[in-house]
């Protein structure tokens, strides 16, 4: 068992929520190694050809996969930023993706 310590103010600011960045980032991961994820492998069949065709992954000028690395490589802090919400809508996070200070990008990929 792990056991993590933490003071009553760290945990009321515990939240859960549905980011749709977040399941783009996994939905790399998985595409990037499927054999880790064999249940999804389907899903990978059905939609590999048609990312690999637009560029969006396995190509050298796809930015969202050199930015998302396979687990458990670091993740850049600032393609998942925090929700708003508990549930938002794409649109609101890819916006709050693109108002990231470009200084803040830069740490998050120097890191």
């Amino acid at each position: 068992m792990v056991a993590i310590g933490m003071s009553a103010g760290s945990v009321a600011r515990v939240r859960f929520a549905v980011s749709c960045l977040w399941e783009v980032v996994a939905g790399v991961r998985v595409l990037r190694d499927p054999g880790r994820h064999a249940v999804h492998l389907p899903w990978v069949r059905r939609v590999r050809p048609e990312l690999v065709r637009a560029g969006l992954i396995e190509h050298p000028g796809s930015l969202l996969w050199r930015l998302i690395p396979a687990a458990p490589g670091y993740l850049p802090d600032f393609l998942t930023p925090v929700p708003a919400g508990l549930s938002p809508e794409l649109a609101d996070e890819l916006a709050t993706l693109r108002s990231t200070p470009a200084g803040t990008v830069r740490a998050d990929l120097d890191s």
